[in-house]
């Protein structure tokens, strides 16, 4: 695509008048050099915050850690009873 030369107000027809203010809104506009290169470092730069990441695992050994601890509760009051029942 092309760039339209800026066309002189008389050259302006009543057919026009939006693709002239569409031309003078559009014109490319240079950034300020000291912006763009402090954007440049931030983006390239590795960030100072970093973020903790969760670990599965954990989640997995606290769920069978309480699943053992529980059927060991069980099996226990299990013996319990049985030596209860054998004593009578």
């Amino acid at each position: 695509m092309t760039a339209v030369p800026h066309q002189s107000s008389e050259a302006i027809t009543d057919t026009d008048p939006f693709e002239y203010k569409l031309e003078r809104l559009l014109c490319p506009k240079q950034a300020n050099p000291e912006f763009v290169q402090k954007l440049k470092n931030r983006l390239l730069a590795q960030p100072r915050i970093t973020i903790e990441t969760r670990r599965q695992y954990k989640a997995f050994w606290v769920i069978a850690a309480g699943l053992f601890a529980g059927a060991l509760a069980v099996f226990l009051f299990s013996q319990k009873r049985k030596m209860q029942a054998d004593l009578e």
